[in-house]
């Protein structure tokens, strides 16, 4: 009886739940922002450095 646990291996969601990513910064946002020619030529996105 004391040992209830041991059978269970324990999960992430058991503890806390992980939202889904939310992706910020699409074309169709009103906030959307574009980066300056020279950093999307190289495929650097500087609202994420």
């Amino acid at each position: 009886m004391l040992n209830n646990f041991s059978n269970k291996s324990i999960q992430w969601d058991d503890i806390f739940t992980i939202p889904n990513m939310i992706e910020l910064n699409k074309p169709t946002d009103s906030y959307y922002f574009e980066a300056p020619q020279k950093f999307s030529e190289k495929g650097v996105k500087p609202l994420f450095i």
